[in-house]
């Protein structure tokens, strides 16, 4: 398991945010359930589908997690499962500042 510091400071810039750290991104999203309560478009909170990928992919392009991409070098392929166990470890880490 990668230091969950660093992760929650990667800065990643290839999702509907626009350039931002994976701490700031999983902020925004909590905030935008808040503000959208009921309305909120799990689907889609920042206007795309597929948004938990991007997530997975930031952390493959860290190095946290192993991925592989394709010829055009989009990810394709990315260790789910321990994307999930970090991304779940920095909702810990936040939960406890």
């Amino acid at each position: 398991m990668p230091e969950i510091e660093d992760v929650l400071n990667f800065v990643y810039s290839n999702w509907d945010l626009g350039e931002c750290s994976i701490r700031n991104y999983l902020v925004e999203l909590a905030k935008q359930c808040w503000i959208e309560e009921e309305g909120f478009g799990g689907k889609r909170p920042f206007g795309n589908s597929g948004w938990k990928w991007h997530v997975y992919f930031a952390l493959a392009e860290g190095g946290f997690v192993a991925g592989a991409k394709d010829d055009d070098g989009h990810w394709e392929d990315v260790d789910e499962e321990s994307a999930e166990a970090i991304i779940l470890a920095c909702f810990e880490r936040l939960q406890s500042i």
